[in-house]
């Protein structure tokens, strides 16, 4: 019998976006380890860093970052790793609605 590769991936709801002054990640991995949640402005400079996020595989996370201490009300690139998977999106604050 031949095993099949378990598939591997990460889901990942970010809200609200638009944000205020919080924004809440709640992360549930199909593997275990270490993952790191970094923020750039639209120009491509890191704002800030998260790292050595321990993940269980299959047990949800959530973190609440607070938007303010990243930077200004600005738009802002998020960049969640973990085990070689990239995920990305953008953050919106609430006066760009």
């Amino acid at each position: 019998m031949v095993q099949q590769p378990v598939p591997t991936k990460v889901q990942l709801k970010v809200f609200p976006n638009p944000y205020q002054s919080t924004v809440i990640f709640n992360i549930n991995s199909s593997v275990s380890g270490t993952g790191t949640l970094e923020f750039y402005n639209l120009v491509g400079n890191r704002l800030s860093v998260i790292a050595d996020l321990q993940f269980q595989a299959g047990t949800p996370q959530s973190i609440t970052v607070p938007m303010l201490e990243i930077g200004e009300r600005q738009p802002v690139v998020y960049l969640f790793r973990i085990k070689g998977i990239r995920l990305q999106g953008t953050l919106l604050p609430e006066a760009f609605r």
